[in-house]
């Protein structure tokens, strides 16, 4: 949370002496990069998004907490990646998608790999990507997902890279998400990097519950429009992984707070690393990448 607030502005709205204590402990913890949690985020939200006054007893019962938390992940404790020494050797397909959505046809450009033939893929890994980025800036993930067993595929969202060409049109980001999984034959694990959530988030969690259906497990990392949905996030069942880098400090630490009110949760901040965390410290996103994936399946 970004304490930008002017005391002046908010004093006809509760009483002084919350938002002294409050701007007090806000300008103290900044600096050292700790986060002010629990009633203080409450107090704050209560302030400026409805304006009630608040009643407090003598003492103002705030939690000053460090960043981590029981769901966070310590990166650098994480076991390496299994060795995959052929991993340049494993193909990948270019395939045109017809993804149907409302009244046409939309030929979506991707990218896949798939486990070796004797293998069977345990789940489809499907990642998407931000807005100065394609499919081609998952190869790597793409032949280490094969070698882990899964099948991977990564798009060109429709406007970008190889699908230019392709404009939703009158649909929504929803329905050609919607539209895309089901070409897929399963529910996806979603790799949903910044802009694109503009497409995994309302896919997700837009007035349902059934996000656990949608997707086999989410893995946002630093998306957009976190803040649309916050009043469904409770409500979702669907393992999430969230990932951002700790350099990132807009979009990286505003989805952390929005998103970790989902129920199944995990966050694994890659130290470091800034907003594109996965071409910044890819060695360290393949392995929370793989650690979490392993969790899904025992």
């Amino acid at each position: 949370m970004l304490f930008s607030f002017q005391r002046e502005k908010f004093r006809p709205k509760c009483q002084l002496r919350v938002i002294n204590q409050i701007f007090v402990l806000a300008e103290k913890f900044l600096p050292n990069s700790l986060t002010i949690c629990n009633n203080l985020e409450s107090i704050l939200y209560t302030i400026v998004y409805t304006g009630k006054k608040i009643a407090l007893p003598s003492e103002l019962p705030l939690t000053l907490t460090d960043t981590k938390t029981s769901k966070e992940i310590d990166v650098n404790k994480l076991p390496d990646i299994p060795p995959s020494p052929d991993i340049n050797a494993i193909a990948i397909k270019k395939i045109t998608i017809d993804v149907k959505v409302k009244d046409k046809t939309l030929k979506i450009y991707s990218q896949q790999t798939e486990p070796a033939e004797s293998e069977s893929p345990t789940v489809t890994v499907l990642l998407l990507h931000g807005q100065a980025f394609t499919s081609q800036d998952w190869i790597r993930t793409l032949r280490l997902l094969a070698s882990w067993g899964y099948k991977a595929v990564a798009i060109d969202l429709p406007s970008f890279g190889k699908s230019k060409d392709e404009s939703l049109g009158v649909a929504s980001e929803e329905e050609f998400m919607t539209a895309l999984v089901g070409t897929l034959g399963s529910a996806p694990v979603i790799v949903s990097p910044s802009m694109s959530g503009n497409f995994s988030l309302p896919y997700l969690f837009s007035d349902r519950s059934d996000s656990a259906q949608r997707a086999a497990a989410f893995i946002p990392v630093a998306p957009v429009m976190t803040d649309k949905f916050k009043a469904n996030y409770p409500k979702s069942l669907v393992p999430t992984l969230i990932v951002y880098g700790t350099q990132d400090t807009l979009l990286g630490t505003r989805s952390r707070e929005d998103l970790q009110a989902l129920p199944k949760a995990q966050i694994a901040p890659i130290p470091g690393a800034g907003h594109a965390c996965y071409k910044d410290k890819p060695d360290l996103f393949h392995k929370v990448l793989h650690h979490f994936l392993t969790s899904l399946t025992k």
